[in-house]
């Protein structure tokens, strides 16, 4: 799990309590990425453009809220496998529930 700790405090705020409220409707996620350095962001930009991979990112290092502490991302904590339909529907609860709380949803 990524450290909550290097994240502005409201933010941590926020993480925490997605993790609660999505634990109330029977999500387990987890916090997989919050503070990155504008090096590892920029290696993220260059996944799908310069590096192997799909794309995952529109912001260079520096320009990315991750690169500020005000940003995290998070996915479903599951043991079984489950179809790719099940699994986009628990990211998009994730992202409604996140919305609720007042944050923003990449997924958008």
């Amino acid at each position: 799990m990524a450290d909550l700790k290097l994240l502005k405090p409201k933010v941590k705020k926020m993480a925490e309590e997605l993790i609660k409220k999505c634990g109330e409707n029977g999500i387990k996620i987890i916090i997989t990425h919050t503070l990155r350095t504008k090096e590892k962001q920029d290696e993220l930009y260059a996944q799908g453009r310069t590096k192997p991979g799909r794309i995952v990112t529109n912001a260079k290092g520096g320009y990315s809220f991750h690169n500020h502490g005000v940003a995290f991302d998070c996915k479903p904590n599951i043991n079984q496998k489950v179809s790719s339909n099940d699994y986009l529907k628990l990211f998009n609860t994730i992202g409604e529930i996140g919305e609720s709380l007042g944050l923003e949803w990449g997924g958008r």
